[in-house]
């Protein structure tokens, strides 16, 4: 139903009649592409290949907009100050080693400012995201099919193809959203048993972490960073304390 509602209506947001009312009555924004993954060969998960990448920093160049940081934007909402009126934002959450060697240079290349909102304790390696966790354990089982019990309902996941295992991808990892944040470790281990596969205590190489070292490389050449909690559980199924300590 989101991915519907998703077809209906970006596009009619997206249009230049609803785009000018919009922008009359609440007054211009600004764009913030929030980018995760890049794609990678051999790797099984999807991301932005670096092609499209440097394709859409160029129609971006060649048609006016001007690249700033998310920073550019908080300073501008504080001090009530303007920005360009083309403005374009960009952001990359996580962490990943692809991430830093693979898109990291093709933003500095366009002189485009990039945000690092990065998971800390992957970056410490102590951990890898529950999320990805939930990614590798779809793709890598040999079973084509299996039911696991999450929470008081039994979902069948259906892994015949390579479509049916991004669509198991994305409805396990949305319905692990919902729940308690402290119970995901639990409920992993669950879907495991069920898939016939064990989880890595450290993280594979299709999901490596960048380090700090190579973090304070890539501060040195401007790209910057900023927090993206310790763990990634979703903060609002997590209890205060614990929520506010990630």
């Amino acid at each position: 139903m989101k991915r519907l509602l998703k077809r209906l209506f970006v596009p009619l947001f997206a249009s230049r009649p609803v785009s000018a009312l919009a922008t009359a009555i609440v007054g211009r924004g600004i764009p913030i592409f929030m980018m995760h993954r890049m794609l990678v060969e051999g790797q099984p998960n999807t991301g932005t290949s670096p092609e499209h990448l440097r394709n859409c920093l160029t129609y971006l160049t060649e048609n006016g907009y001007v690249f700033v940081s998310i920073e550019d934007v908080i300073n501008a909402l504080s001090n009530n100050t303007s920005l360009p009126e083309k403005a374009v934002v960009f952001t990359m959450d996580d962490g990943f080693y692809d991430q830093g060697r693979i898109a990291a240079p093709i933003f500095l290349e366009f002189a485009c400012p990039l945000t690092f909102f990065v998971i800390t304790d992957l970056l410490d390696n102590t951990l890898w995201p529950w999320d990805a966790q939930v990614s590798w354990i779809i793709d890598n089982t040999k079973n084509e099919d299996f039911c696991v019990e999450l929470d008081d309902e039994t979902l069948h996941v259906e892994l015949g193809d390579a479509n049916k295992r991004r669509i198991a991808r994305e409805t396990v990892r949305n319905i692990l959203k919902e729940m308690d944040a402290e119970a995901i470790p639990a409920l992993l281990q669950r879907l495991a048993n069920a898939a016939d596969v064990v989880i890595p205590q450290t993280p594979p190489s299709s999901f490596r972490p960048l380090d700090w070292d190579q973090a304070r490389a890539l501060e040195a050449q401007g790209i910057r960073f900023a927090p993206h909690s310790k763990t990634h559980r979703i903060l609002s199924k997590l209890p205060r304390e614990a929520a506010r300590e990630d």
